[in-house]
C-alpha cells in the first residue's frame, strides 16, 4: 500500500497505461516449465485471457473452477486450496 501511494495517482496510470501497451503473445511458447492456469467460471474479465494464456504455454493445463468468480481465492477458499492441492500433486479431500 505504501508503494501504491508512493506512486501516486499519476504514476498509477502511466503504469497501467504501459501494462496496456505491453505484447508478450510471442513469449509463452519459450516458456517450457510446467503450469496451471486457474480461473473462476464467473470470471467474465479475466477468463478469456486465462483460455488463451493455457493455449499458448507448451506445457500448461487450465483449472476453471465451476461457480467461482474473480476472487475465488478468497471467497471460496476451500474450493480454490483444494485446486491447488490437485495441482501440486496433494491428495484431494473425500
Amino acid at each position: 500500500a505504501e508503494d501504491m501511494e508512493a506512486l501516486g495517482k499519476g504514476g498509477l496510470l502511466a503504469a497501467m497505461r504501459a501494462l496496456r501497451r505491453m505484447d508478450l503473445r510471442a513469449e509463452p511458447p519459450a516458456i517450457t516449465a510446467p503450469a496451471w492456469v486457474f480461473c473462476g467460471e464467473r470470471d467474465r474479465v479475466n477468463l478469456p485471457a486465462a483460455r488463451s494464456i493455457a493455449a499458448a504455454l507448451p506445457d500448461a493445463r487450465l483449472w476453471i473452477a465451476p461457480g467461482a468468480g474473480h476472487l475465488w481465492n478468497v471467497d471460496s477458499s476451500a474450493q480454490f486450496n483444494e485446486a491447488l492441492g490437485h495441482a501440486l500433486g496433494a491428495p484431494l479431500k473425500p
